[in-house]
């Protein structure tokens, strides 16, 4: 499981005792055609080589994100440093760069890298909750 940091994180408080309560919830969903999963073995491409090649687990959050990137790329001619790359390329960092990757932000964009990166039948999340004591 790869945590998507800018969507998946806790603020902890200073001055606080906190207290994270973790639960890992799996879920399994069964392929074609009782749902739209794919299984992981029967995937082949670029995005899924990167995880076998870093040694981590699909998951479709992940994925869509590289292929965005690679289309933010294509377009642009620089990446955005907000998102993962599977290879180095400039970031978009001045005004012309920042104005085309929220050009090219639109779902529909995002929609194009569907066929790459279809939904895992198992996946594994962790749910968080947290309670503070002042001290």
């Amino acid at each position: 499981y790869i945590p998507l940091l800018k969507y998946e994180y806790i603020s902890l408080s200073t001055g606080k005792c906190t207290y994270l309560k973790l639960k890992k919830v799996i879920t399994k969903r069964e392929p074609n055609p009782y749902s739209d999963c794919v299984k992981v073995s029967s995937l082949n491409s670029k995005y899924f080589e990167e995880f076998e090649r870093v040694g981590k687990s699909y998951q479709q959050s992940v994925c869509l994100e590289m292929c965005y990137q690679d289309l933010i790329i294509k377009k642009c001619n620089c990446s955005n440093p907000e998102i993962t790359q599977l290879s180095y390329s400039k970031p978009c960092e001045d005004t012309t760069g920042i104005q085309c990757i929220y050009m090219h932000s639109s779902s529909q964009n995002i929609s194009k890298c569907l066929p790459f990166c279809p939904l895992e039948c198992e996946s594994i999340i962790y749910e968080v909750s947290s309670s503070l004591d002042i001290f």
